[in-house]
């Protein structure tokens, strides 16, 4: 991608807004800005957002606009079937065939349809995630003498959790109507097969590439116009976005920064580390593009910003991180990088008390090209990964690295003495008492997290870039979306009778529980034995048999030692303070002790998907952004309380008058699940 440079007015060197601007490129290619006043978010008319605010509006007026009840009649069964999906849609559910009955003449006279987590779900060992919990909704028709057919009997209680906001996630409602096409309006040079095949494709139908290319043409021509065109877009959905550029001495533009509202509500969850990856810039194609990755609550990468750089030097860098800080407020605990020495040294200078660490996924994809000629070059990579891996202490390490090196006669290749000596950036064992979230550390991930992935190339465009961010970013934040309504509505089955692992199924993601259950099941290959008891506190050598290279298996001893009064547990592998996520170790232990009960300390908020959080609730202001019910009633709601907030805030009394109202209301939703409500509903 080449970084062509625009010339921007002005003479400030850095300028940075999170206020409502124009930028305008006139036809000498100067960009100017202009403050708009008092923009009002878009109205959202893309055929989802339209179709989604129509049933909105007839929901909200009057209930839901058809209800089945037994006794009426109408012209076929496929109209009952027709109209009790709509229901479904607007309830949170969907409906599935269950039946049908035929007469002599094989006629059909009578059916069912039921919800479609109607059957009984799955006892293997190793359940998959199953919409199934044997649910009893469902409507029985019959046809008459007349030919018409009647609802004949209607069972409307469901044993589960429904959510109308997000139907349309679920596979029965997806449909074209329902899907932005305009995503789909990319640059000719963007090769769809490709997109697609990597999983940049809309929710709705397998087919929807079919509309690629109806309005390609459509963009404008220049690339600071295509940048100008996405900053303005999404600054008129909401003014927290915040961009920024850098301006040589000369007026030209050096790098920009942008940070959308929802990456900015995203880091207050899920920012306490980041990942800036240089990848793009520094491999063969020199892109110059860096985004700020985090993990979610699934762990799934989550875009926390992007810059465009000219050039890489640690300047460049210390103004990127600044401006990124200044955006976010606060800075991260854990920050992962690769081996780019100027980053290193930005990162010093403007996160001072940050970890900065290297991906180690990033050094071992460099073997082949180090090591791809040496005679035991299978061998070698087994050991090294061992070693790194395996290591529970410092120690450990440095004795099985001089192991190594000895072994396979590499004293005197300075890209193994440089590794050893830097290891305390990028070595488990050095940093293994720190959170990391469990990405780039652990062995089962062997490929980096890379947010838009290898779509990228060198002769791709700004412009042609700036489309497929947008395209990235729709597809992850769905991918999101589809993720939190599958954990809440089609969680995994538990795999034990254990009441903890209940307990991690109903407040976990479906992606973090089934590590958590990875862990359970393990713990049939570890016995346990009390090394020693002392002060209230029982210490256990757990020995363990461990994956080692290509499928090997060894026995490995680890050291748990259990609090009988408080019930805290530590191992020595550190997997909970790196991870977040209890060892098998540590399940085995618990398990001899008869706990029944994970302590709160253990579980991690981050995980939780019982959490409501805020960046749900944002709009962007991407092409084709779905506009849920939920962003709309936030909306709603934000406006009318700084409407409140106004009129309250010029008067002390109708202040503390609004205080205490709110109050009141927080304590009425804290009892919602217990009903406490129902009496304040109007």
């Amino acid at each position: 991608m080449k970084f062509e440079s625009v010339v921007i007015e002005g003479s400030p060197r850095t300028e940075c807004s999170d206020n409502v601007y124009c930028i305008t490129e006139d036809s000498a290619g100067v960009l100017r800005q202009e403050e708009i006043g008092g923009v009002k978010n878009g109205s959202g008319t893309t055929p989802c957002s339209v179709e989604l605010a129509d049933r909105r509006s007839e929901s909200d007026a009057g209930g839901y606009k058809w209800v089945p009840v037994a006794g009426t009649s109408y012209s076929s069964a496929e109209e009952i079937f027709m109209l009790y999906q709509n229901y479904a849609v607007e309830k949170g559910f969907a409906v599935n065939k269950d039946g049908t009955t035929k007469n002599k003449k094989g006629e059909i006279v009578y059916c069912r349809f039921c919800c479609h987590r109607a059957r009984k779900p799955s006892e293997k060992l190793k359940p998959k995630p199953s919409r199934r919990v044997n649910c009893g909704a469902r409507i029985y028709c019959s046809k008459g003498g007349d030919g018409r057919w009647k609802i004949s009997k209607v069972n409307d209680q469901h044993n589960h959790d429904m959510a109308p906001c997000r139907s349309w996630l679920l596979q029965q409602h997806r449909n074209s109507s329902l899907r932005v096409q305009s995503l789909h309006q990319l640059d000719d040079s963007v090769d769809v097969h490709t997109i697609a095949e990597k999983g940049y494709r809309t929710m709705g139908q397998p087919n929807s590439r079919r509309y690629v290319g109806e309005e390609r043409n459509l963009w404008l021509e220049g690339n600071a116009n295509a940048m100008s065109n996405l900053f303005n877009s999404m600054q008129k959905q909401s003014k927290e976005f915040f961009y920024a550029y850098d301006l040589d001495y000369d007026g030209r533009l050096r790098s920009v920064l942008w940070v959308d509202a929802r990456s900015r509500a995203a880091y207050a969850e899920f920012g306490d580390v980041i990942t800036v990856d240089t990848t793009y810039f520094t491999n063969k194609y020199h892109v110059p593009v860096v985004p700020f990755v985090g993990l979610n609550h699934h762990g799934h990468s989550i875009l926390l910003g992007c810059a465009l750089i000219s050039d890489g030097d640690t300047e460049t860098f210390e103004w990127l991180f600044r401006t990124w800080l200044e955006c976010m407020e606060s800075p991260p605990t854990g920050i992962v990088t690769d081996q780019f020495q100027s980053i290193g040294k930005a990162i010093t200078n403007v996160f001072p008390n940050a970890r900065h660490r290297w991906c180690i996924q990033y050094i071992l994809e460099k073997l082949p090209e180090k090591f791809g000629c040496h005679s035991r070059y299978d061998e070698l990579c087994v050991v090294m990964k061992n070693c790194v891996y395996q290591s529970l202490s410092i120690a450990e390490f440095q004795g099985s690295w001089k192991n190594m090196v000895n072994e396979f006669k590499l004293e005197d290749n300075e890209w193994v003495e440089e590794l050893y000596l830097s290891a305390e950036k990028w070595v488990p064992a050095f940093v293994i008492d720190t959170f990391w979230s469990g990405w780039l550390f652990s062995q089962r991930s062997e490929s980096r997290i890379s947010y838009f992935d290898e779509s990228l190339n060198s002769n791709t465009s700004l412009k042609q870039f700036l489309e497929l961010y947008q395209v990235v970013l729709k597809v992850n934040i769905e991918k999101e979306m589809a993720a939190d309504y599958s954990s809440c509505v089609v969680p995994i089955q538990c795999a034990t009778k254990l009441a903890f692992e209940e307990q991690f199924q109903k407040i976990y993601t479906n992606s973090i529980f089934r590590l958590v259950q990875e862990q359970l099941t393990n713990t049939i290959y570890c016995f346990e034995e009390v090394a020693s008891v002392e002060g209230g506190k029982t210490a256990y050598i757990v020995d363990d048999r461990i994956r080692v290279g290509y499928g090997g298996l060894k026995n490995k001893k680890f050291r748990v030692v259990h609090d009988d009064v408080s019930g805290e547990a530590s191992c020595n592998c550190r997997m909970f303070e790196f991870e977040g996520i209890l060892c098998s170790h540590i399940f085995r232990v618990l398990l001899r002790s008869g706990v029944e009960v994970i302590h709160d300390q253990y579980i991690m908020k981050k995980w939780r998907k019982d959490i409501r959080r805020g960046l749900s609730n944002i709009r962007v202001g991407y092409a084709g952004e779905v506009f849920t019910p939920e962003m709309e009633r936030f909306e709603r709601l934000e406006k009318r309380f700084k409407e409140l907030a106004n009129v309250a805030c010029g008067d002390d009394e109708k202040y503390r008058y609004l205080l205490n109202s709110m109050q009141e209301i927080e304590k009425c939703f804290a009892g919602w699940n217990n009903g406490a409500l129902k009496r304040h509903r109007v």
